[in-house]
């Protein structure tokens, strides 16, 4: 009775995930995720801050994907940036290859929020196999705030050769000591944008 019970309970499952539409994202759980601080200075002080990070995607046996995507605000501009690329990792191959030509879209976002921090406009980026866009300050700002802090997040990094959004999810707290300069400089940026605006 017991295994009927299953069996059929089984069946129902598998008949609720045949009515998914075909466009449905699957959320992946990243292997690892490690956040940076970013920060630049001029003759006026604090430039520019922000967050770099890599999570690493277990793709294969012997092959892992390196996402690498930074989050900036900067004073001289009073924008968000978005930089975002990856490389391909594998234990056979001592050196990770940047994946060309440089993603499609990408976006980031807190896991409990429906609005995503995504490219407003795209600037051609220096580093090949990365892109490179402007953004909301705000949410920009929001956004680096959550990293940092440990928030879980989620993110796409879509290439062209992939017919669906891979949506990773990661957590990962920047260390005390590292957050500590961080929010100094932007203290320091926040103020130049608002002195621009005056």
């Amino acid at each position: 009775m017991k295994i009927k019970s299953y069996f059929k309970g089984l069946t129902l499952a598998f008949g609720m995930f045949n009515l998914l539409p075909a466009s449905a994202q699957v959320v992946i759980q990243a292997y690892s995720a490690t956040p940076q601080p970013t920060i630049s200075r001029d003759s006026a002080g604090f430039l520019s801050c922000g967050v770099r990070v890599v999570v690493i995607d277990v793709v294969g046996p012997d092959s892992m994907d390196g996402h690498d995507f930074s989050l900036a605000i900067y004073a001289n501009s009073a924008i968000g940036l978005l930089k975002s690329g990856k490389s391909k990792l594998s234990t056979v191959k001592k050196n990770p290859e940047t994946v060309m030509p440089a993603p499609i879209k990408f976006w980031i976002s807190k896991e409990n929020e429906g609005v995503a921090l995504l490219p407003e406009k795209f600037i051609p980026a220096e580093t090949p196999g990365y892109i490179l866009g402007g953004a909301d300050v705000g949410l920009t700002y929001s956004a680096i705030m959550a990293i940092i802090g440990g928030e879980k997040m989620q993110f796409v990094n879509r290439y062209k050769s992939e017919s669906l959004d891979k949506v990773i999810a990661f957590s990962a707290k920047m260390p005390d000591q590292e957050i500590t300069p961080l929010l100094a400089c932007f203290d320091g940026v926040l103020k130049r944008i608002g002195e621009k605006k005056k």
